[in-house]
């Protein structure tokens, strides 16, 4: 098991009892503290000091998810070579529904596989995520409406799959990590599943910070550039498009042009890094397994992905 911790204290308690209650318990559990400021190590090495197959690995600063995730495999690959080993990493803002840890586990297959992902109050939060080809997310709140990529929040992967697709792209700090995984994941022929018996609480926020904004829109441009084939590569400006008309909306509400800059910030980091945006792509691409047609398929058209959207971060806006 895998759990990246930043300033995650209230969380972390409730995480480590739905694992003590199961009848399955990891080999090894790593934590990655990345640069916390409250009670969080401190925390964890007690926690640590009592459960012998926990293990912290303490930062100095905040590496970013993807980073943060690719250090504690490249722990786990010191520990134990074995590429038969089942990886399942989970946000520290969530727990477990007992006996969800064996569920998951037979449900894995030769991919990624996700469990559901609910609310505290039982309401859906992920059952997958939808994706249209406008770059437009959001998380399926339906089993019915199926998905296009899955959860970051909670996830199992075999070590051998995660080490093909080259793990997680250390270039994202945060936001569509998850999609960039799952993407390049299907484009190696890998299967994306959800176990719909296993059941993984979230406590994560809806609100939307210019800071969170930033993030997510270059994140998904990053991954629509590397993974999207050519001809399709105008979808881009209309994310972008989409993004500042949503960003101009928020700053407009929240009467500070914070959300407008964050979109211009995000624009220019990825230009900034086009080269080795480029070599990314020329990576992914040359290695791909699957016809796009097969996997664009998966896509949702964009209003609809828009109204669900709207639908569900609005309540986190207007608060």
């Amino acid at each position: 098991m895998i759990t990246v911790t930043h300033n995650s204290s209230k969380y972390i308690k409730r995480l480590v009892e739905s694992i003590e209650r199961s009848t399955v318990r990891p080999s090894l559990w790593i934590f990655v503290d990345s640069g916390s400021e409250d009670r969080t190590v401190q925390l964890l090495n007690d926690i640590s000091a009592n459960i012998p197959y926990i293990k912290v690995i303490c930062l100095r600063r905040n590496a970013g998810y993807s980073s943060s995730v690719n250090i504690a495999v490249r722990e786990l690959v010191r520990e134990d070579p074995s590429e038969d080993l089942l990886l399942l990493v989970c946000n520290a803002d969530g727990y477990f529904e007992r006996n969800s840890l064996e569920k998951i586990i037979s449900c894995a297959g030769n991919g990624i596989t996700q469990p559901m992902v609910l609310r505290a109050d039982g309401g859906i939060d992920s059952a997958g995520n939808l994706m249209s080809l406008s770059g437009v997310v959001c998380p399926s709140q339906s089993i019915e409406m199926g998905f296009f990529y899955l959860s970051g929040a909670c996830f199992l992967i075999p070590l051998r799959v995660y080490l093909d697709i080259g793990g997680m792209d250390s270039d994202i700090f945060l936001g569509a990590d998850d999609l960039d995984l799952s993407w390049r994941a299907m484009l190696r022929g890998f299967e994306l599943r959800i176990c719909h018996n296993a059941i993984f609480f979230h406590h994560g926020g809806r609100e939307i910070s210019p800071k969170k904004m930033e993030y997510r829109v270059y994140s998904l441009i990053w991954t629509m550039a590397k993974c999207l084939p050519l001809h399709l590569m105008p979808a881009i400006l209309a994310s972008i498009s989409i993004h500042l008309f949503a960003s101009l909306l928020l700053s407009i509400y929240r009467r500070t042009p914070l959300y407008v800059l964050s979109v211009v910030k995000a624009v220019i980091k990825v230009l900034k890094n086009g080269k080795l945006l480029l070599r990314k792509r020329h990576h992914v691409r040359s290695r791909k397994l699957v016809r796009d047609e097969e996997i664009l398929r998966r896509m949702t058209p964009t209003g609809l992905v828009l109204k669900i959207a709207m639908r569900r971060y609005l309540s986190g806006v207007l608060r």
